[in-house]
């Protein structure tokens, strides 16, 4: 298995997937990266399966708690199509190929659908591609007919959880976890199914604001890091594979269907108890008389006062890898920005230009600027093609120093020591600017302007516009404080940027909704983060109540 492959071009690598969507065609871009490989082939094995005979496998599988489960299942998926978006749609065929497919192709490489693998017409097709590595992801077990015909072998996946692990304690303001952790393991198949010997193997801790959705964004990222390693590890010649641990070899299988329910209610036991579920509508009712207060508010100032009304939301991550006060889920967000579609008027900047101006008109819904913080990749890969679909303008603040490069913020290393959260790259923002999307700057380093002496100071906000003119040919116009805070913002730092004439408007972290005139040096944001969905989303639009949202937090 250790053969280090002699020759200069690229080993070729064969792909089988069992299943078609972002993670595969993920996979398939991970594997591209890798300079030594050369993935030409990827075969899509989708096994040909009646409707009873797919319930019958699962429910041997599975046992009684399959029936409910489905039901449950085919009532959530009727409500989602039928209610929460068009009925249309119900008589639509998904299309479930397009992330897969539309990745070959991009790429230039062949896929190939079968519908028995170990077919000898397939197997014989397998053999005549002469790959060097086969790489199994999301399939059954395959034969040694199949992974035998690789000079390099055949590595698979397993991942899932592990319980009683122990309740860890919280490690440099990190959070806490509820004793659960999840892990992937890549090993090398042998004839004996589950019981090859494991090249990689890495653990994450399961946090209390975790659900199974996050669990699984947790899992899947964990995957995509661990595959190009193991793959890279095999070509040199450098793997140092080791038994996997017990007599029964099942390392981090899928869990099974009570497995996952006992995983659910192990995350939301405290939410389902008696107390959360008092604690929760009493929240909902002090959320209903709150929004009632502002909307009587809002109604004086805007029809008897003649003011315009402006919240700016600023969001940070937009992932399923973890769930915290600064990451929404793709579900959340683009929830959300339907909802505030509907609801509100999505201004752009040109339009901010005008409120600022005191020129801005009195609409018949009061105002949204959608703005993100630090430059994440993610924003660009998940938030933008929300943005794009529903059309809605955006500002994306960057710290130049950390695009193009891999350097990682504290606070990241913090809630996923072993993930990476990548950054944009400058032609990502170029990209992004054609759609649409304004871009600002937030220093160069990402450093508290309010705590490092003000020459420092200087020399991050100076840096930061020279980096923007360089690689987006033309001059920053807007610019948010790292941290945002009260007290990160001082007079001083403030009359410079006045006083440069290269900056036009200032945003903060804090605050509430900006009523006109809107001061261009201290436009106020609110913070969107994980759970802000329903009722507590209103709530957080509409600002003046971040205390109440407090209160009653799970």
């Amino acid at each position: 298995m250790n053969d280090k492959v002699k020759t200069n071009t690229p080993t070729r690598i064969l792909l089988i997937v069992g299943c078609n969507n972002s993670f595969a065609a993920r996979l398939i871009e991970k594997i591209h990266a890798i300079p030594t490989a050369g993935l030409e082939d990827v075969v899509l094995w989708k096994p040909h399966e009646t409707l009873w005979a797919r319930f019958k496998r699962s429910y041997q599988k599975e046992g009684w708690l399959y029936i409910p489960y489905r039901l449950v299942w085919l009532m959530k998926d009727l409500y989602e199509t039928v209610v929460k978006t068009r009925i249309e749609t119900l008589f639509l065929i998904p299309r479930r190929e397009d992330d897969l497919f539309a990745t070959c192709f991009r790429l230039g490489t062949r896929i190939h659908r079968v519908d028995n693998l170990h077919a000898p017409h397939n197997i014989d097709f397998i053999r005549s591609l002469n790959c060097d590595l086969i790489v199994a992801c999301g399939t059954a077990p395959l034969k040694k007919s199949i992974w035998n015909s690789s000079r390099l072998g055949a590595i698979n996946l397993h991942q899932g959880y592990i319980e009683n692990h122990g309740d860890a304690p919280s490690v440099n303001g990190a959070p806490k976890t509820n004793g659960l952790r999840v892990g992937t393991a890549i090993y090398l198949m042998t004839e004996d199914f589950n019981q090859g010997e494991i090249v990689l193997q890495q653990q994450l801790p399961v946090f209390e604001y975790d659900d199974l959705e996050s669990v699984k964004g947790k899992l899947e990222e964990l995957s995509l890091l661990l595959y190009p390693i193991a793959i890279q590890q095999i070509l040199i010649g450098q793997t140092n594979t080791y038994s996997q641990p017990g007599t029964t070899g099942n390392l981090y299988l899928v869990p099974s269907l009570s497995e996952r329910l006992r995983l659910y209610w192990n995350l939301k036991r405290g939410r389902l108890s008696i107390l959360g579920i008092v604690k929760n509508v009493a929240k909902k009712f002090v959320y209903v008389c709150g929004l009632a207060a502002i909307s009587s508010r809002d109604f004086f100032i805007r029809n008897i006062a003649k003011k315009n009304i402006l919240s700016v939301l600023y969001y940070h991550r937009v992932t399923n890898v973890c769930q915290d006060g600064m990451t929404v889920s793709l579900k959340e967000f683009e929830w959300q920005i339907r909802f505030l579609k509907k609801r509100y008027s999505l201004l752009s900047t040109a339009d901010l230009d005008e409120w600022l101006q005191g020129n801005g008109k009195i609409r018949g819904k009061k105002g949204i600027l959608i703005t993100f913080d630090d430059g994440y990749e993610d924003n660009y890969v998940n938030a933008l093609p929300i943005l794009r679909k529903y059309s809605c303008p955006a500002i994306f603040f960057v710290s130049t120093g950390l695009i193009d490069n891999n350097r990682q913020f504290e606070h990241d290393s913090q809630i996923q020591p072993l993930l990476t959260f990548k950054k944009m790259t400058w032609r990502q923002l170029q990209d992004a600017i054609a759609s649409n999307i304004e871009i600002g700057i937030h220093s160069d380093t990402h450093a508290n302007l309010a705590r490092i002496p003000i020459e420092d100071s200087i020399r991050e906000i100076e840096t930061s516009i020279h980096k923007y003119k360089h690689f987006l040919g033309k001059k920053p116009r807007m610019m948010a404080f790292p941290f945002g805070g009260k007290e990160d913002i001082t007079p001083q730092i403030v009359d410079y940027i006045k006083n440069g004439g290269q900056i036009d408007a200032l945003f903060s972290a804090y605050g509430n909704k900006n009523i006109s005139p809107i001061d261009r040096w201290n436009i106020k944001r609110i913070n969107i983060g994980s759970k802000n969905i329903g009722l507590t989303f209103w709530l957080k639009v509409e600002g003046g109540i971040e205390t109440l949202c407090k209160l009653f937090e799970p």
